[in-house]
């Protein structure tokens, strides 16, 4: 964020790094804390505070102070907390990966509610991203349950079981909320969880589900396509295109800059039009992406090897997409 970019490994190291240089300006080793946690959400970054999330046999949703990497606040999780975090005026948001949700005060971390399972709801582990709809948390649960809880009471306000566990994050549509099945099936709730409509688009979807544009963009695989990201208009009325990669992706969230769409496979990246799906370029990378962000014009890509590559607009390199891949506006369900 403006001249730092934060970032958190699988090693239980999260990096303050220079965004011009990429030098450390600072760095924190989970492993003070005990076996070492990893990363998997985005940090919330404020003027003064880094919230993130950890996750191991005990991780910890953590507080650094923004300027030296100092621990300002922490609270430990069974398993921690690999959801992305959320925040709203002073406060953060979380779900842990053994089902408790919480709301932390922002600057001196204290606990404002906290959700215990309950014995119906323990066998729900590692939720996906929630998010914020109005004044409700809306957190979707692996075995096909989402739940919504107030923001400052925590009491629950609906629960809606679904006929699939669920396989992607949430994200927010005109009419609510969406989230994709391993049914294949992305799934429109509205804001009292009722459902309004589904839309079948292969044998399971997983990975992030993304709102860019007139976009909402989704991973998915049908025995008959392949591994394909496809672009469903927010309403779920039709699919605008979908393109077939030539392996499955790499990368759980595909990213959306600069009119184009990013996602991952095995040592390269592959650049779609995110009015189109057309092929725009395949960029060959040293190692396999894994994270991909963006800040300002600027790409961060990170891999699997442990490497973390900055481009400018524009100026990644550009190469051959295997000849098994596929590109063009196409329907999975007609």
């Amino acid at each position: 964020m403006g001249d730092v970019v934060y970032v958190g490994s699988c090693s239980g190291i999260f990096y303050a790094l220079d965004a011009g240089s990429g030098d450390e300006v600072w760095t924190y080793d989970t492993s003070r804390d005990g076996p070492p946690g990893q990363f998997h959400g985005d940090a919330v970054v404020t003027d003064e505070l880094v919230v993130v999330g950890s996750d191991n046999q005990l991780g910890y949703l953590y507080a650094f102070d923004r300027e030296t990497g100092a621990v300002r606040w922490k609270h430990g999780f069974p398993w921690g907390v690999s959801a992305q975090v959320l925040r709203r005026g002073d406060a953060v948001f979380a779900a842990s990966a053994k089902g408790e949700v919480v709301s932390v005060g922002l600057e001196e971390g204290e606990m404002r509610w906290r959700v215990v399972p309950a014995d119906e709801r323990a066998e729900l582990e590692r939720p996906v991203d929630p998010i914020l709809v109005g004044n409700r948390l809306v957190v979707g649960w692996p075995p096909g349950v989402v739940d919504a809880y107030d923001l400052a009471t925590g009491e629950r306000a609906w629960r809606r079981e679904l006929d699939a566990p669920v396989a992607t994050s949430l994200a927010k549509t005109p009419g609510g909320l969406a989230v994709g099945t391993a049914a294949g099936s992305l799934v429109e709730l509205s804001p009292d969880g009722e459902i309004v409509k589904s839309r079948r688009l292969g044998t399971r979807l997983y990975g992030d589900l993304v709102a860019a544009g007139d976009c909402l963009l989704t991973l998915g695989w049908s025995a008959e396509q392949g591994h394909f990201v496809a672009c469903v208009a927010p309403s779920l009325e039709d699919v605008r295109w979908s393109y077939t990669g030539p392996e499955k992706w790499s990368t759980l969230r595909p990213l959306a800059h600069r009119g184009r769409v990013l996602v991952g496979i095995d040592e390269a990246l592959v650049v779609l039009g995110l009015e189109d799906g057309s092929l725009v370029r395949t960029c060959p990378m040293d190692g396999t992406p894994r994270g991909l962000g963006a800040e300002g014009q600027t790409l961060y890509v990170g891999t699997v090897q442990g490497r973390l590559h900055a481009f400018p607009a524009g100026g990644y390199p550009v190469g051959p997409l295997p000849a098994s891949a596929s590109s063009g506006v196409s329907d999975p369900d007609p």
